[in-house]
This record gives structure tokens, sequence and C-alpha cells, in this order.
């Protein structure tokens, strides 16, 4: 961080009058006579000054003389006239680029305007001793927080070290006010650089003021933001607010201004500046503290460049340079005006037409003064041309060598350029070779590049498996060679070329079970190159293997011999697949399917051609009665349409039922005969039940009506007759089908109905309508009934 150059006041010039005159006016009985008096006593009304008071002089002390901390001072070109500031750029004949240079302006500091002064720092500690900057002579209020720390800074070569600071000493009293020819109390800091050099330390006098005697000043300031080198003190005198004792804005002639801190001076970042006011008409003076936050004035980005020899160089290109204004918006800055003495100059000469580094120095200035440099090298080359290809290429033995599938070459300029190669690469003989590749860009410039190339010999591969061959197996040579493969980096084919030697008497005998044979094999591929492996055979028991799954039966299902077998095959390596079985057993007697949950081990065998038998136990499940399900609707009919009990059994659908049946619960259902069709409107509930364990009508374990293993599912429905008319007034309504279901024989009056549901397939019984027609008939000449009849069971 560089040392800021300060402007220096004489302190005693701005404050020490004020104070002086405050001490001489603390006598209460001169300053009762000079103030005006008010209900509100001791309470300054006017801007009336504190009286000057005969003060006995004080033995003068001399300081001793301060010794000044180095400065370290960053050079800066001296900025030239403003006629001589703007760049100039010469464009010769050639593509060079030559650009006349503007020497770099000189960053000032920004200082405070006439009537703002800044309070200079002090180092007393001698070389490398920070800087300590504090209000040499501080007022407060009686009775107020007084914060010794606030308002204090320090700075060395590092920068801001204002957390070093210690207060050593610290007589302030807020709850007393110093009585007239008091001394003031005192506060004496400390501070050491980062490194624990010299250390400075700097005495503060304080007064603590009873304001209903003297006039205190209030002083107010918000926080701001500036660019780097922007009028700081105008800034602050645009924030600040001070109050006279009555609470009023006082206008700026009334005080002075002294600052103490540091900001604006080129660095970026955030800052305290105390600012101290003060009042020679009241005798007073009050500090507040602002935080400036200074954003970067100028921004520039530069970059080194590389161009071609021979192309055009653009110093523009690539550049951005602009500078921050103090609301943090920004503006670009254009080449260099003179006029405004801000913009962009380069400093440089590019000669594009000889290869080589030049320099640029890019100067961005903004309008308020901050220079930002950046020198950059530009690079004039010759067109590289780069060959792309392996670091060592390996082929195998016999194999085809195209070069130029190795290698590609591009030009910087140029693109894609055509790649030569030369070589001495055979093929056919293992060994290490070499290719080179030759590029040439349109410029003559050549670039080579050499390649090893490694010709490897090609050995096929025989890889053997672990056969297995059984008694009485036939051995064929498909089947021998399927004992092997062949690899081969080239040929794919080479397993027809594979030749082989059975060594126990050129056969393989499979008659005698353990008989062992050797099989050799061989195989040359088209490079000359051969591969031997060899396998042994043994020759093993042959045993046969039964197929066969545990079965379930439905309770009540007949088991027939053919059946069992069906359930079971049997295979042999020589005797063939899907082979019956030779025999079964039933391992835990009769099987009875009419006991439901009961369960059966059946035991299967075969016996192959070697003698050998295999055998396989299944279970045999007779399985429990499954509730069935049964889904029927309510339905709504009309008088004179036809309704029998087929249509009526028709209307239920089931799953896992062996029959169904219904009743009509109440009064009958009544048809007319012939024709069978409905006569009066009328509900009627009908009940269907659904049936399972019953096994197409057979009774099982239980009594004649309700077997013990059955289990039924009941649903009741409501049947709605309306009059002919009635809703729609369609008195054509399509009849309910029936659905085929094969019924059981019942009634000629739809009182009950049941039917066996078949196991297969849907069938319908026509035995069954013409009797319910003859029974219907008998009736009705018994009855002597001509429209109709109410019959019921």
């Amino acid at each position: 961080m560089k040392n800021k150059t300060l402007i220096k006041l004489t302190l005693v010039t701005l404050i020490a009058p004020s104070f002086l005159n405050a001490q001489g006016a603390i006598a209460a009985e001169t300053l009762q006579e000079k103030m005006p008096v008010t209900e509100n006593a001791g309470t300054i009304t006017s801007k009336e000054a504190a009286p000057e008071v005969e003060v006995v002089p004080t033995p003068e002390v001399t300081p001793l003389p301060v010794e000044e901390a180095p400065s370290t001072v960053e050079t800066v070109p001296a900025p030239l006239p403003k006629e001589e500031l703007a760049p100039e750029v010469l464009v010769t004949p050639t593509p060079e680029v030559v650009v006349t240079p503007a020497d770099e302006p000189t960053t000032p500091t920004p200082t405070p305007g006439d009537d703002v002064s800044h309070l200079p720092g002090e180092n007393n500690g001698g070389l490398n001793a920070p800087t300590l900057s504090v209000n040499p002579v501080k007022m407060i209020k009686k009775g107020v927080v007084f914060d010794p720390l606030v308002g204090v800074y320090a700075y060395d070569h590092s920068g801001d070290v204002s957390q070093r600071i210690k207060v050593v000493t610290n007589t302030v009293d807020i709850a007393k006010a110093i009585e007239k020819n008091a001394p003031p109390y005192i506060v004496v800091y400390e501070v050491d650089s980062v490194d624990g050099g010299p250390k400075t330390t700097r005495t503060v006098e304080v007064y603590v003021v009873d304001d209903s005697q003297y006039g205190m000043l209030t002083a107010s300031i918000s926080d701001f933001t500036i660019a780097q080198n922007g009028d700081l003190t105008a800034e602050i005198k645009k924030r600040l607010v001070v109050k006279g004792p009555d609470g009023k804005v006082l206008p700026a002639s009334d005080y002075k201004i002294a600052t103490n801190g540091s900001a604006g001076g080129g660095d970026v970042g955030e800052f305290n500046i105390s600012v101290v006011v003060s009042s020679e008409d009241y005798g007073t003076s009050t500090e507040v503290t602002v935080k400036v936050t200074v954003l970067k004035g100028v921004t520039l980005t530069a970059s080194d460049r590389r161009i071609l020899l021979g192309e055009t160089f653009d110093p523009q290109e690539g550049i951005v340079a602009f500078e921050t204004m103090a609301d943090g918006t920004t503006k670009n800055l254009e080449a260099y005006d003179v006029t405004t003495d801000s913009g962009l100059s380069i400093i440089g000469n590019v000669n594009t037409t000889l290869a080589g580094v030049y320099p640029v120095t890019y100067s961005a200035k903004s309008s308020s003064g901050v220079v930002e440099s950046v020198t950059v090298n530009i690079t004039v080359a010759e067109s590289n041309i780069t060959i792309n290809t392996e670091s060592s290429i390996t082929i195998f033995q016999g194999s085809t060598f195209t070069p130029e599938n190795y290698a590609t070459a591009t030009d910087e300029r140029d693109g894609a350029l055509q790649v030569t190669a030369t070589h001495n690469v055979a093929t056919e003989t293992p060994g290490t070779y070499s290719v080179t590749y030759t590029a040439t860009n349109s410029a003559l410039k050549t670039e080579t590049v050499t390649v090893p190339v490694i010709v490897e010999e090609r050995i096929p591969k025989i890889i053997v498996s672990s056969p297995t061959i059984v008694q009485d197996q036939e051995v064929t040579d498909a089947m021998i060679r399927s004992w092997v493969t062949v690899e081969d980096p080239l040929e794919a084919d080479l397993i027809d070329k594979v030749t082989y030697t059975v060594t126990k008497r050129g056969v393989l005998d499979t008659t005698t079970v353990g008989n062992t044979f050797t099989v050799d094999y061989s195989v040359t591929n088209s490079s000359g190159n051969v591969a031997t492996a060899s396998l042994t055979v043994t020759v093993a028991e042959r045993h046969a293997t039964i197929t066969a799954a545990d079965q379930t039966v439905k309770i009540g299902e007949t088991i027939t011999d053919a059946m069992i077998r069906g359930w079971a095959s049997a295979s042999d390596p020589v005797d063939g697949e899907n082979l019956a079985v030779t025999d079964f057993k039933l391992l835990d007697g009769e099987i009875n399917t009419n006991v439901a949950g009961s369960k059966y081990r059946i035991e299967y065998s075969y016996t192959n051609t070697a003698h050998n038998t295999a055998t396989k136990v299944i279970t045999l499940s007779v399985a429990d009665v499954i509730m069935p399900t049964l889904n029927v609707e309510d339905h709504v009919m009309y008088v004179g349409d036809k309704l029998t009990e087929e249509m009526i059994l028709a209307w239920a659908t089931t799953e896992n039922a062996e029959n169904v049946g219904f009743e009509v619960l109440g009064d009958a259902i009544k048809v007319s005969t012939p024709g069978s069709t409905l006569v009066e409107p009328g509900t009627q509930q009908i009940r269907f039940t659904a049936y399972a364990g019953v096994n197409n009508g057979k009774e099982v374990k239980g009594s004649p009506t309700q077997p013990a293993s059955a289990k039924n599912k009941e649903k009741t429905i409501t049947l709605t007759v309306k009059a002919k008319g009635d809703g729609s007034g369609n008195n054509g309504h399509s009849t309910i089908k029936t659905s085929g279901i094969n019924t059981a024989p019942k009634t000629n009056v739809i009182k009950t109905g049941k039917a066996t549901l078949p196991k297969t397939g849907v069938n319908a019984s026509n035995m069954m309508c013409s009797l319910i027609g003859l029974i219907l008939v008998v009736m009705y000449v018994f009855k002597k009934k001509q429209d109709e009849w109410d019959i019921e069971l």
C-alpha cells in the first residue's frame, strides 16, 4: 500500500482558538452576564460566542520535533501538455501498426477544499513505525458514553492497522465536566506495526462539557459511495448536517470542517472517516464518523496475443476499458481525448511482417483522473503445422499397412494439409520399422514427424473346453471340433483349418465306462504360425433325466393312470428326448380327490438302455374348495317381455362355481302361456346362489344336499316389471337372451331355478326346454284358464 501524502494544517489555527475561548469562558459569573437568560436556564438561544476572559498564561511547551516516517512514492510520469497527450496512430504501407505513445498522467490525491482541512497523522516512533491519526482535542457532552477508539486510525507499510491501536491512558470521567482553568482529561494511544517494529504514541486532550452552560453542536452524516479520485470534500459537505444547541440546522458559514482518516487516495474498498465540526461562535466542537466506499475508478483489461505473419493487427481487439461513476454506473472509455484529458491511449509498435515479440502498453484515464495501465506482449509468428499421429504404430504380421490412415496434418492459416508418408515396413516379417510423415503449407514451410512401426508376430490360439461323453454316446467330427475355439487377430475362420488326432487307437470307444482318450489339436494361420492344444476325454456313466412337476387337482376330480403318466417324461443322451416313463408308484396309497387339501406323493422311474434307472418324486395336491364369486345386477323389464328360467340364470356370472341357482322370494313371477311373457307390473326379489364343491352334480363327502366341502355365495337382486308405455313408451323392448348356460331340470313356473356349470365349453339342453313346455300344457288343461296363469311352487 502506498503512503498517502497528507495535507497538514496547524490544528491551533483551526480548533485551538475556540478551545481557548471556551476555557476562558468557564467563569460562571462572566458567562451569565454575557448570555441571555430564558425560562430554561443555561440554554443558549442564539449563536452568541462564549465571552473572552483574561487567562493567566501558562508556560509555553515546546513540542519535541516529530520524525516523519519515510513515504513510499510511486513514480508516475508527469503528463505531457494537453496538445501532446492525444495518441497518434501511424499506419505504414506495410502491415506494421505504430501507435505514438502518450505520457501517463499522474494520479492526483484528492485534497479537501479551502473550507475543509485534514488533520495530519503523526509518526513519532521512527523509521518503519506506523502513522497514528486522531483529532488532538475532543469535546463531549457530560454524561455521554465515550469510546476512545472511535475516530482513531493507524497505517503502516502493510496498510490499515487501526485494529492494533491500544489505549494506554484514559482519565476521562464523563460524569464530571471540566471546571474553569482545570486541565483537560488525557487519553494516550499506542500502536505498533504488523511486523512488531517501532511504536507510535499520541496524546489527546478530552473536554467534558456541561451543555447547560456551553452550546454544543450536533452533527450527522450518511454513509456514501465515491469513485477513485472523486471529490471527497464535496460529498462530505453535501451530506453533513450540523445543528446548533437549539436544534436548528446551521449554515455552513457558521462552522468549520476537518477530516481524519483516509479515503479516495487511490485505494479501493471501505474506509471510515471522522468529520470534526467546530464553531468559534459557540467555542465547542463535535465529531462524527462516516463509512466511505471507494469504487475502482477505471477498469482496463488486455491480454497477450499471438498473430501470424502478414495478418492485420487491430490494437483495439479484445480491449475492455471503462470508468465507474460514484453511483456505480459505468462508461466506456474511447480513444484518448485531449480536450477532456480522458480516454484510452496505446503505446507500441507492431510489425506484422517480421516475426518477434512486441510490447504494447494500454493506458486508461478516467474523467476524475484515475489512470490504469497494462502492458501486453504481441507475438508475431509463423503459421505452425501440426502433424497428428500416434507415438508408435503397432500392426500384426500379415496385415496391410496404409500409413496415411495413421496421420493427419493441420496448419493455423491453411487448415487441413495433405500428408505424405515414406516407410520401410515389411508386414510379413516381425520387427520394428519406421514411417516418416511430411506436410507443407502455402508458405512452403514443411514439418516432418517420424514414428516407429512395430510388426507383431501373429500366432493363433486354440482354446479347449471340458467336454463330457457318456457310455454308448456317438462321437462325431463336428462334436470333436466343437470342443475347441480358435482366436487369430486377422483370420476368423481358422476353426475349419483345425486338425486333430486321438491317441488311443484313433477311435473314441464309448462302450466302456471310464475309458480315457487324448485329443491333440493343431492349426496353422496364413502367416505360417502354428498353434497346438490337447484335451482329455473320459467316458462317463450314462444317466437318464426325468422331468415332472408337482400337480394340483380339483376336489372330486377323477384321476387315471394315463393322466399320472402324462405328468412326466424322460430324456437320455443316447435314448432320446420326451420318453415315456417306465413306471410310477403311489407312495401314500390310493388317491382320494374327495378330501380337500389332501396330498399324495408319486414316484416316477425310467431305465435307459444302459440299464441305469432314474427316479423322481412329485406331490399331487387336492385343492380346497375356493369360495366362488357371483356377479348379478338388478333388472328392469316391461309387461309383454319374454322371461324364462334360463334367461334369469343367464343374468348371473360366476367364477370357481360348480352350480348356480335362484329363488324368487315372496310372490311368484306371473308369465303368460304360451310365450312365457310378463303379464303384470310389479317388483320381485330374486336370490341367486353359486355353489362350489359339488363336482358337476355329483355329491361328495357330506350331506346329500350340502357337501361338507361346499362353499356358497349368495346375492339378492330386484326385478322391476313396468306397464307397457311406462318410461320411454317403447313396447318393443329387446328380450333378454339366454347365455347358453346348461341348466338342470326345473319346474315350469318361475319360482326357483338351478344349473350345473360345465367343466369346459358352454352347452344348452333342448330336452329341458321341451319338458318345461309339456308341463305348462298339462297345467293349462287342468285349470282351464284361457288368458294367464298364476302358478306357485
